[in-house]
């Protein structure tokens, strides 16, 4: 996807200049920078989880952890749903 994406920056037909110049292209990669960096503490603490289950098939996790990986798991969706929008934005030349 992201090499997609840059040789769409690089050889599409409006140039590195557009989208360099573009703001809602930079609101769209932070938002993607974002969605990653907020699914690390999740996928971290789905690890820690299933190793405590191998060693403990009785373990549950603690009902202040699942709240905190659900509420990183919606903040994640909400960007995510950003992205298209900004990406619709910068395809009509808004931003400029």
């Amino acid at each position: 996807m992201l090499a997609v994406g840059a040789a769409r920056v690089m050889f599409g037909a409006k140039g590195p200049a557009y989208y360099m110049a573009n703001a809602f292209f930079w609101t769209k990669m932070a938002l993607f920078v974002a969605v990653g960096l907020l699914s690390i503490p999740p996928t971290l603490r789905y690890l820690a989880w299933r190793r405590q289950l191998r060693s403990d098939p009785a373990f549950t996790p603690d009902v202040a952890a699942l709240r905190s990986v659900r509420r990183a798991l919606w903040a994640e969706v909400a960007l995510f749903a950003s992205i298209p929008v900004a990406a619709a934005a910068m395809a009509r030349g808004y931003g400029m």
